[in-house]
């Protein structure tokens, strides 16, 4: 009868160590797993600095959603607009140079690091140039400095500016 008392006992507590576990299984699975990162690598922030010298004329964004400057046109097919929202969705954009007086995004700057793929940067940047949009690259393997940030963003401005106007004459394709 002892026996039978100890397998009980050993049954029970196995039980109860079963149901705890049980228990703690539950409580982590209900929790939301998360924790809070910084907006922006410490390179970011540095280029943001430069960005906001450089062109103390303009508002300048930081890590814009592209579903923020992208919209399907009107027209399309549920199916198809979704289709194409879905390549841009969840991309985001290094920095936004917007006019504080009419509200134009006059830029879209991009702050290439090791991460970045040319082929993926060139259909991202078909995608927002169809949209009207002009993107500055600050290339990888180049450190930031406020020079050569200068120095980009003054040229893709530029380069900006020529293609405006040469659009408005008619000269473009």
């Amino acid at each position: 009868m002892k026996l039978n008392v100890l397998y009980a006992l050993a049954a029970t507590v196995a039980f109860l160590i079963l149901v705890m576990l049980a228990y703690l299984a539950s409580q982590r699975a209900g929790r939301i797993r998360l924790v809070a990162k910084p907006i922006m690598t410490p390179i970011e922030r540095e280029t943001f600095g430069y960005l906001e010298a450089v062109v103390p004329q303009f508002r300048i964004y930081a890590q814009v959603a592209m579903g923020a400057l992208l919209r399907p046109e009107p027209g399309m097919s549920r199916q198809d607009a979704t289709r194409l929202r879905n390549r841009f969705s969840q991309k985001i954009v290094d920095y936004v140079i917007e006019d504080p007086e009419s509200g134009e995004v006059v830029a879209l700057v991009e702050l290439d690091d090791r991460s970045h793929r040319a082929e993926r940067d060139r259909a991202r940047d078909t995608m927002t140039a169809a949209a009207g949009y002009f993107t500055i690259r600050l290339p990888a393997g180049e450190r930031p400095t406020l020079q050569n940030v200068r120095s980009r963003v003054t040229e893709g401005l530029e380069a900006r500016r020529v293609a405006m106007a040469a659009a408005q004459a008619g000269l473009t394709n």
